[in-house]
């Protein structure tokens, strides 16, 4: 028996479902069908799922403390096993068998997860993005070419540590030299410091969905202090 595959899109109140289907009849209707046309709608609804299925979904702690960023599957996995529950839904719809319900945007466990605490190891990677790939003296930003500079030159003792080291373009390196901010008359955009938050972790919640926006607070507040 011959089924072919077909992704048509029905709107409903600005919600799009992705269905299959089969011919209403297998019989000499479904031959008639173009072989590219079966492949076509295979591969199609393939990376429709593939896509789907990476959606973004926000893991909280039991006490609605920011844990970590998962895809749909993984967030699909944690709320059929009965490991979460939903907070926020999008306006996309998971078909499963006979049922259908929105796919999380939010999902909050239903159990304590304790994290111990691991200093964030200082290296230039976390550097840069903790200060956002930015010059901490001119507002400069670029991907390339910046550096790490050391408020408190190591000449005049100053330390490697978190408090002391910015992202700093190559220009205003070499404008400071082994002197002071002030001695330079520079000022930092912001006062440096140890993050919390993985720096990593935080570059990855930029472009975020408009309903995590409260329950990410504290961690885009973080950002914006530098500590």
């Amino acid at each position: 028996m011959w089924f072919w595959l077909r992704v048509k899109p029905e709107k409903s109140g600005g919600v799009a479902e992705f269905r299959r289907s089969k011919p209403e009849e297998a019989g000499e209707k479904s031959l008639k069908k173009p072989l590219f046309r079966l492949l076509i709608s295979a591969i199609f609804y393939d990376i429709i799922k593939r896509i789907m299925l990476q959606r973004p979904v926000l893991i909280l702690n039991s006490s609605y403390e920011v844990l970590n960023v998962t895809n749909l599957k993984r967030g699909l996995k944690l709320l059929l096993s009965g490991k979460a529950e939903v907070v926020k839904a999008d306006g996309v719809l998971v078909h499963g068998g006979q049922t259908s319900f929105p796919a999380p945007s939010i999902l909050k466990l239903r159990y304590f997860v304790s994290i111990p605490y691991h200093p964030l190891p200082l290296n230039r990677r976390n550097v840069m993005f903790r200060d956002n790939f930015t010059c901490q003296y001119c507002g400069k930003r670029s991907l390339t070419g910046m550096t790490i500079d050391h408020i408190i030159p190591r000449s005049l003792g100053g330390k490697t540590a978190w408090d002391n080291v910015v992202c700093a373009c190559k220009s205003c390196n070499e404008k400071k030299g082994d002197l002071r901010p002030q001695d330079r008359r520079m000022k930092l955009l912001k006062n440096p410091g140890q993050p919390v938050y993985s720096p990593l972790f935080r570059a990855c919640l930029e472009n975020f969905p408009p309903e995590w926006a409260s329950y990410l607070a504290p961690v885009r507040q973080e950002n914006n202090q530098g500590s």
